[in-house]
């Protein structure tokens, strides 16, 4: 059973997933090369936010020391969505760490089967977490035929652990179920918003009233962040050769006023 994990990345996901993880009972050991500081702010403030702290809750450790990550059951990459990033990354666990632990990557978007080849193919997986981890209850778990009988081991582990998830086991598909599907219909929520000058919140009132979704496509857009929603796209495009992921022009005039969303107060909304 996983008793340690190893998280690689403390930005929004991860630092939500160090917090959501602990109060599984599982002891965390965070990984980041700088700011450790205003990491270890970040996770009090997310625990700040809990109504009742977990009587299972295990302690996070922040270190900038990847070497220590050797006695953790596994890894999580939430490392930043670059291909080179991740590349540096996987080449230090390798060499500090080992190429025997299992990589489970948070990845919502990027080549699969490439990512794993930077590392051991076999000990490697898609483990796609959705925002914030701690409330939304899907998980995507993506894997080849070939991975090793460890690996589906500690697939089971969690299964097993976060019983309060759905989890759905995948082959291993670029962007998996929800972003291929999900960034179709966003995208093309733009392209028909460019079209029809339509307004915004109309639009949402629209496809919440009438599908009966929690939020409209610009309020969602706003919430993941304008440039994620770009990123996701172009990566989908540039990846799988299809039009329909073609960034919309859209995306490029708000991104080129930095008005991304909730983070920045303004999006297609103001906040």
């Amino acid at each position: 059973m996983i008793k340690k994990i190893g998280i690689i990345g403390l930005g929004s996901i991860g630092s939500k997933l160090a917090v959501y993880l602990s109060t599984k009972g599982i002891e965390i050991l965070a990984y980041c090369h700088r700011n450790l500081e205003l990491h270890k702010g970040k996770i009090e403030n997310i625990l700040k936010k809990y109504d009742n702290i977990p009587s299972k809750l295990m302690p996070i450790i922040i270190t900038s020391d990847i070497s220590l990550l050797r006695d953790v059951d596994l890894i999580i990459d939430s490392s930043l969505e670059d291909y080179q990033v991740k590349k540096d990354i996987y080449n230090n666990i390798c060499t500090f760490v080992g190429k025997n632990i299992v990589i489970g990557c948070t990845t919502s978007s990027l080549d699969l089967n490439k990512l794993a080849n930077y590392y051991q193919p076999e000990n490697f997986f898609g483990l796609h977490f959705f925002n914030p981890p701690d409330k939304m209850q899907l998980i995507e778990i993506s894997y080849s035929s070939n991975i090793s009988p460890k690996c589906l081991l500690i697939i089971k582990d969690i299964k097993d652990i976060l019983t309060d998830k759905v989890i759905i086991e995948l082959p291993m598909i670029q962007g998996y179920v929800v972003n291929r599907i999900l960034f179709v219909y966003l995208n093309y929520a733009y392209n028909f918003q460019l079209e029809t000058k339509l307004e915004f919140d109309l639009i949402d009132k629209c496809m919440k009233l009438g599908s009966n979704v929690p939020m409209g496509p610009f309020q969602l857009s706003d919430y993941i962040g304008i440039d994620v929603c770009f990123d996701i796209l172009n990566e989908l495009y540039n990846s799988l050769k299809n039009e329909i992921y073609k960034p919309s022009q859209l995306l490029y005039e708000f991104i080129e006023k930095g008005n991304l969303g909730k983070k920045t107060k303004k999006g297609f909304y103001t906040y």
